[in-house]
C-alpha cells in the first residue's frame, strides 16, 4: 500500500518519546496534509503546539506535566533505571492507545504509521487488521547482532571475536524482552494473543519497516523482515522559529561557531557545558549550547558561549564549523545535508 494512494486518506501517526522521537514525524505529517491527507497524531501533549503547526490533530498521550517529569528524573539516563522509567511509561499508554485505534481507526482508508517504541499499533494491526507502517529512528531498534551498539563505556561488544557476538546479541534481545515484554504480553493475554519472544523483531511491521537513516549508519541485520528498507535520513523543512538575536550574532562572527547538542531529554548539563566551553575556548571557536531543558545553565556564562533551548536546524548548520552531538547523534544526520563537519560521540540509544 502507498502513503499516497487514496485508498489511505486518513493516516494517524504514533510516537512517544523525546524530541528526537518525535520531531520526524512531524516533518512526514506536514508532508501528508500537503498532499490532502487528513493525518492525526497521537504523542505527548508536550507537543501540541508542534502538532498542530504542522497541520495535524492531536490526540494527547499523556500531559505535558508528564513529559516534564519523565525528562527531569535523575534516574532517566542510568543504564538500567533509566530503561524501566521508560518500560513505565510505554506500558501507561498501551491500552488507551489501543482502545482509540480501535474505536475511531477500523476503516478502509485508514493506515497506522508508528515508532517501533508504541506497540500499542502493532498489537492493533495483529488483532484488528488495521495496516501499519513501522519508522525507526535509530539502529539500535533493529536488533543488530552484526553491528553491535555500543551500551555502556565499559561494555564494547565491537570488541568481542566475532564468533561471540550473536551470543551477545541474543543477551540483548533477552534483556529487552524482560524490561519490555512483561507487560505487553500481559496485555496480549487480556485480547487472547499468544505472548512475543524477540521483542525487537517483532515490534517491527510485516507490511512495511521504514528506517530513517542510510545503511550505512546502521549496518543490514541478516535476519530482518523482509519487509525492511533503509530510506536515508528525512528532510527537515525549514522551520518558522526565528533565530535569536544573540545566536545570530555567534553565526556571524568569524571564525564560525561549534554548534553543540545535548539531546532533549537530558535536564542536567552543566558539567557537559563546561568541558564544551573548555574545547572551544583551546580551539579559538565560539559555541553554540543547544540544551531544551539546561535549567542548571544559571549565572554568567562565557563571553564566547551561548546557551539557547531550540534553533531551526536546517538555517543554522550551513553556518557553523562543526557539530558535537552528545549523547543523542540525530542532529548529527542533518550535518550530512549541512555541510558541516561533525565529531561523533554516540551513547546506547543512538547505536
Amino acid at each position: 500500500m502507498s502513503l499516497y494512494t487514496p485508498l489511505c486518506n486518513r493516516i494517524l501517526l504514533l510516537s512517544i518519546g523525546t524530541y528526537g522521537d518525535v520531531f520526524p514525524f512531524l516533518t512526514i505529517g506536514q508532508r501528508l496534509v500537503e498532499r490532502g491527507h487528513q493525518v492525526t497524531m497521537v504523542t505527548n501533549g508536550y507537543f501540541a503546539d508542534h502538532v498542530r503547526a504542522a497541520g495535524m490533530e492531536i490526540v494527547e498521550a499523556g500531559t505535558a506535566e508528564d513529559y516534564r517529569a519523565y525528562v527531569n528524573n535523575p534516574n532517566l539516563w542510568h543504564p538500567y533505571r533509566g530503561l524501566q522509567l521508560t518500560r513505565r511509561v510505554f506500558s501507561v499508554s498501551m491500552r488507551p492507545i489501543f482502545e482509540y485505534i480501535r474505536d475511531e481507526w477500523q476503516t478502509n482508508d485508514s493506515l497506522l504509521v508508528s515508532s517501533v517504541h508504541c506497540m500499542s499499533a502493532r498489537v492493533a494491526q495483529e488483532s484488528l487488521g488495521v495496516p501499519l507502517i513501522t519508522l525507526n529512528m535509530a539502529p539500535i531498534v533493529l536488533g543488530n547482532r552484526i553491528d553491535l551498539p555500543v551500551v555502556h563505556p565499559s561494555i564494547r561488544p565491537d570488541r568481542l571475536p566475532k564468533f561471540l557476538r550473536p551470543t551477545y546479541g541474543r543477551l540483548v534481545d533477552w534483556i529487552t524482552d524482560r524490561l519490555f515484554g512483561g507487560a505487553l504480553n500481559a496485555y496480549r493475554r487480556e485480547l487472547g494473543l499468544p505472548p512475543v519472544k524477540r521483542l525487537m523483531r517483532w515490534w517491527h511491521s510485516p507490511m512495511m519497516s521504514l528506517s530513517l537513516f542510510p545503511e550505512w549508519f546502521g549496518a543490514r541485520d541478516q535476519d530482518l523482515p523482509t519487509s525492511h528498507t533503509f530510506v536515508g535520513f528525512p528532510f527537515v523543512p525549514k522551520s518558522p522559529t526565528q533565530i535569536e538575536d544573540r545566536i545570530e550574532k555567534l553565526l556571524s562572527q568569524s571564525p564560525k561557531p561549534i554548534l553543540i547538542f545535548t539531546g532533549s531529554g537530558v535536564s542536567r548539563v552543566r558539567n557537559y557545558f563546561d568541558i564544551c566551553a573548555e574545547i572551544c575556548k583551546r580551539v579559538n571557536r565560539p559555541g553554540i549550547f543547544v540544551a531544551p531543558n539546561g535549567s542548571d545553565l544559571d549565572g554568567t556564562l562565557p563571553s564566547h558561549m551561548a546557551w539557547t533551548s531550540f534553533v531551526p536546524i536546517a538555517e543554522v548548520l550551513p553556518r557553523v564549523a562543526m557539530v558535537m552531538p552528545f549523547p543523542y547523534s540525530r542532529p548529527l544526520t542533518r550535518s550530512q545535508r549541512g555541510g558541516g563537519m561533525f565529531f561523533k560521540s554516540g551513547n546506547w540509544q543512538e547505536r
